[in-house]
Formats: structure tokens, C-alpha cells, sequence
């Protein structure tokens, strides 16, 4: 036996995956999906938790061994309200609810006090974290905020029904808008500012796992027969260490549906101008990060314009003449902006458009274009003095080896490209490995490196200096 089996559960806005890693480094994946809720950024949590449990049913049926051990992460940030009795008061408020959106402009209407919040929360004022939410439901729902026990995200919602233990992790802590990450320590000011005492809240842990419980598990439990269970831990967080991030100085490179860049850092490092993340992971210990609003779900819907079927897409992107440089410049906020910028009303853009141009042309400026993006986030990440020691790739674009090589080529660094399909459900698992076993060697194996084209250097610096010169006027226009 290489190590011990471990779970990983992997909690989204969309469904469950749930991926048990064998002892012999096999990996089983089950899914259990939920849809979107009402649509409006809410989820029922007795629909989330059954298919965690269907998930769970599932895994058991593909392996006969056991687990030791059950990490969880989860989309953050969330919120949802527990009564007394650790039922939901409410649904679950994904990121994409934005019911406090009044609450961040009022508390802070000198853009200086909004700084001084970032540099202690390491959350940009945006109206998707839980600390509005809560203000939201004190002033406009009181009738729900005065049921409330405790508020919780996702992650802790479903730890607790597995474990019943009242306990949240730093990283999913940070997401809430209320901690002081230097500190490590919930911020008495903010908590009063949003209604709710340090009681309100689950106690911070550090980790520590506790068993698993099985009053929920029914006819499941041979799965995870006495298996420990350690506190979630928030998506992003989870998908860099399941890439192999943990250590200060990597960063990981995602392009799903979305993009993101994370990497870990010494000391919390936060950008002059509140335009990235950053969370407290463990005792001295951070992980900052930016978010972008482009990735796949621009290049499918590029598919959807040319009619391109879906069996055929790949081959369709593997048969562009990619050493062709004759294409537009594409601005990617088809779908408004996150990071750098934060102008949820941005829209895209494709620049310098030939009639020469067709479906190749197009498909190569959306990769490239998503990628310039995440160059920007780079670049203002690096102005507040972080360095990079090793970069690691995962996601659905790394099925596109020239959207990969693009990387290499903007970023003018080599890219190690990890052999893991699910980074975020195989990082919860290892770290609940790694917390019972501090010395087993498990983790991602670097499947492919992608190096920097020299040659390309300066072209494309020149075209990220036309990208960022559009950008600012598309920026200009939506602040106008």
C-alpha cells in the first residue's frame, strides 16, 4: 500500500464531486448534480446535501476499499443561516446573489477606509461576501436574521451534518469579509457592524479532524468506516494545493468555465488598489488570488456562434494554423469583469477585425484574449512584491495544448502541467491525508512542462500593450 485511501469532496454552485483516492493512487470520481437553484444565486441546502450523499452512494460503488479520512472544500464565498438546532433558517447565498450590495458603498464611503478593510480582510468591497449578506438579512429580513444561531457557508453547512462538529476552517473564515487575516482572529468592529457577536459564527479551527458521523450515511458508511473528517476549506484554496501549491512561491494557473490565478505566499500581500483576494490558510500562511469572469464559457460560446458541434470541437481547435499571427485582439468580458478591474458591466470586444478573418482567427483571439487577462492579474499581483517560483497549469484548457503554450508564451515562463482532473476535490483529499499523515508522499506529478517560446517575447508584449490600451478605454467607458 503506497498511503491510506482518502475522500475528497468537491461542493460547487452547480453539483457534487466526490473523488476517492486508492491506496495505490488509483482515482474513483462520482457526481451528483443540483442545478442552479431559483437562478438568482440561491441553492436549498437539503437539495445540496442529498447529492453530497448521492455522491458519496456512488464513490461506493466504484471501489471496495475504505477511506481514513474526508476533506471538503467548497465554492466560496457563501451563506447560508442555522437555528438553534443547526437546520437552515435560509437558502444558501452563492457568490452570485448580490442582495448586499448597499451595505459595502455605505460603510465605506471614503475609498480610504475601503482600503484600510481590504488590508485587514483581504476582501475587496464586493457585495458577494457574506459580511453584507448578513446585513442585508438584519435590516431587510428580520424576521429570518432573529431565527439565526449561527451563519455559515457551504462548506461548514456540510461539514457539520457529516460531523456534527461547529467548526470552520481559516480559509473558508476569510471568505466572510469578518476575519482579520493577519491577526487570525474574528474583528470585533466587523462583527458588530454586521449585527452578530463571535457566536454567531462556528469556532476557527486549525485543522484538527474529528470522525466522521454516521447518523446521515445510512447504507454508505462501509466507505468511510471510521474515518476522520477535517473542516472545509474553500475552493480556490483547495484547487492550488491539489495542483501541488502548497509550498510559498508557486502559482497555479486554472481555466474552467472561468480562469484564476493563486499562489502562496509568507505574508499577506494585497494589491494598492483592493483588485485581488487574499486568504489566511494556516499559521503563517497565505494564499492570494485573482478571479476572471472568461475561459470556457467564452470559447463555447464562440462554438455556439460558428455552429461548431460538440464532438467535433476539439478537433476543430487541434486543426488551427496557430502560427499564423494574423487575428484580432479580443477584450474578454462577454460576461462583465472580475478582476483586475471589478466593472460587473464591462462587455467585450473584438479589435482590429478583417474580412479576412474567420472561425480560426476568432478562436485563437478568445484564447488569447482570456489569457491576457489573467497577464494583467499577474502583473498588478507582482506590483505588491511577489515572486514566482513555479508555475503549475490545471482545468479544462489544458485539453488545448496551444491555449497551454500561450501561457508559457504571454507569462514567458515555463508551465508545469499537472495530471490532475479534479484539482479542487484531489486537494481537499490530500489535505485531509496530509493532516493524518504529515510524511506521506502523495500528491500531483507534473505531466507535461510547456516552455516559453523566446521568439514570441516580443510580439507579445506588443499586443499586451494594444490589450491593456483597449482595456482602459472599455474600463473609461463603463465608469462614464
Amino acid at each position: 500500500m503506497i498511503h491510506p485511501p482518502a475522500i475528497g469532496l468537491d461542493i460547487g454552485t452547480s453539483g457534487v464531486k466526490a473523488l476517492f483516492l486508492g491506496s495505490d493512487n488509483k482515482i474513483h470520481l462520482a457526481q451528483a448534480d443540483y442545478g442552479k437553484g431559483d437562478g438568482a444565486g440561491k441553492l436549498n441546502p437539503k437539495t445540496v446535501f442529498d447529492a453530497v450523499l448521492s455522491a458519496l452512494s456512488r464513490l461506493s460503488e466504484r471501489t471496495r476499499e475504505c477511506a481514513v479520512c474526508v476533506g471538503i472544500c467548497s465554492a466560496v464565498p457563501s451563506l447560508l443561516a442555522l437555528d438553534a438546532g443547526g437546520e437552515p433558517v435560509t437558502e444558501i447565498y452563492t457568490w452570485e446573489d448580490l442582495s448586499g450590495t448597499e451595505y459595502g458603498g455605505h460603510r465605506f464611503r471614503d475609498p480610504s477606509d475601503a482600503e484600510a478593510y481590504f488590508r485587514k480582510t483581504g476582501c475587496p468591497v464586493q457585495a458577494f461576501y457574506p459580511i453584507w449578506k448578513i446585513k442585508f438579512l438584519r435590516e431587510k429580513r428580520p424576521e429570518l436574521f432573529s431565527r439565526a444561531s449561527k451563519f455559515v457557508s457551504l462548506g461548514e453547512y456540510v461539514f457539520h451534518r457529516l460531523s456534527r462538529t461547529p467548526a470552520i476552517s481559516f480559509s473558508s473564515a476569510s471568505a466572510f469579509g469578518l476575519l482579520d487575516i493577519h491577526r487570525g482572529k474574528w474583528d470585533a468592529e466587523l462583527l458588530e457592524f454586521s449585527g452578530i457577536g463571535e457566536n454567531g459564527l462556528f469556532s476557527l479551527s486549525h485543522g484538527e479532524m474529528v470522525p466522521v458521523s454516521f447518523h446521515y450515511l445510512h447504507g454508505i458508511s462501509a466507505i468511510a468506516e471510521n474515518a476522520m473528517i477535517k473542516p472545509a476549506v474553500g475552493e480556490n484554496v483547495s484547487a492550488h494545493f491539489g495542483v501541488g501549491g502548497a509550498e510559498v512561491g508557486v502559482l497555479s494557473s486554472t481555466i474552467g468555465t472561468t480562469g484564476a490565478l493563486r499562489v502562496t505566499l509568507g505574508r499577506p500581500v494585497m494589491d494598492l488598489r483592493a483588485r485581488n483576494w487574499c486568504s489566511l490558510v494556516e499559521d503563517r500562511k497565505w494564499v492570494a488570488g485573482n478571479a476572471i469572469n472568461a475561459g470556457g464559457n467564452c470559447l463555447f460560446w464562440l462554438k455556439d456562434v460558428f455552429g461548431i458541434q460538440e464532438n467535433d470541437f476539439l478537433g476543430v481547435v487541434d486543426n488551427i494554423a496557430f502560427e499564423n499571427e494574423d487575428y484580432p485582439l479580443f477584450l474578454p468580458f462577454l460576461y462583465g469583469e472580475k478582476s483586475p478591474g471589478w466593472h460587473e458591466n464591462m462587455t467585450g470586444a473584438f479589435l482590429n477585425v478583417k474580412a479576412s478573418h474567420h472561425r480560426d482567427a476568432f478562436l485563437k483571439s478568445v484564447m488569447e484574449g482570456t489569457v491576457f487577462n489573467l497577464f494583467d492579474c499577474y502583473n498588478r499581483l507582482r506590483e505588491g512584491g511577489i515572486v514566482v517560483s513555479d508555475i503549475r497549469a490545471a482545468g479544462g484548457f489544458c485539453y488545448f495544448p496551444y491555449w497551454v503554450q500561450l501561457l508559457a508564451d504571454i507569462f514567458q515562463s515555463s508551465i508545469n502541467l499537472a495530471n490532475i482532473s479534479e484539482p479542487a476535490a484531489f486537494g481537499a483529499a490530500l489535505g485531509a491525508l496530509k493532516t493524518l499523515y504529515p510524511d506521506v508522499d502523495v500528491g500531483p506529478r507534473a505531466e507535461r512542462i510547456f516552455a516559453p517560446n523566446d521568439s514570441k517575447r516580443s510580439y507579445y508584449l506588443e499586443k499586451f500593450a494594444a490589450y491593456q490600451k483597449a482595456y482602459n478605454y472599455l474600463a473609461a467607458q463603463t465608469d462614464g
